[in-house]
């Protein structure tokens, strides 16, 4: 057993974890939810990006898989994320993006997906499955 024992905000936690069987799965850590100018700025990804620097470089380095998924849409009223926004993330917009320390990362697997779960994306099932 390996551990890693992240240094948090709130304090410290041990999460015992089986490296070997390990991926670090990062879902859409992008400009949208965490640039201050988005109206979908999520606040508290402010407080997390130091954390999540750290353990995405921990994961390469322990040559483990690193997903990290991407979330866009259209303006479709069936859409659940249009209807909660009333925004649309475009694929060539800089609210696409990975927000850094995503942005500045080389050996993440990139998913892209139009659905708020990453599950229902059969590359993403794939990925999991071959790793």
């Amino acid at each position: 057993m390996s551990g890693i024992k992240p240094s948090q905000p709130e304090g410290d936690c041990f999460m015992s974890a089986q490296l070997s069987q390990s991926c670090l799965l990062i879902i859409d850590f992008q400009n949208f939810f965490a640039d201050k100018k988005s109206k979908g700025f999520v606040s508290k990804s402010e407080k997390i990006k130091p954390f999540l620097g750290k353990l995405t470089t921990f994961f390469i380095k322990q040559k483990r898989l690193v997903v990290a998924t991407r979330h866009f849409n259209t303006e479709n009223q069936n859409d659940p994320f249009f209807r909660f926004y009333g925004k649309v993330i475009k694929r060539e917009s800089c609210y696409f993006q990975f927000s850094s320390p995503l942005s500045n990362l080389k050996n993440i697997e990139v998913v892209d997906k139009s659905s708020y779960s990453p599950f229902f994306n059969k590359d993403f099932e794939r990925k999991l499955k071959e790793n």
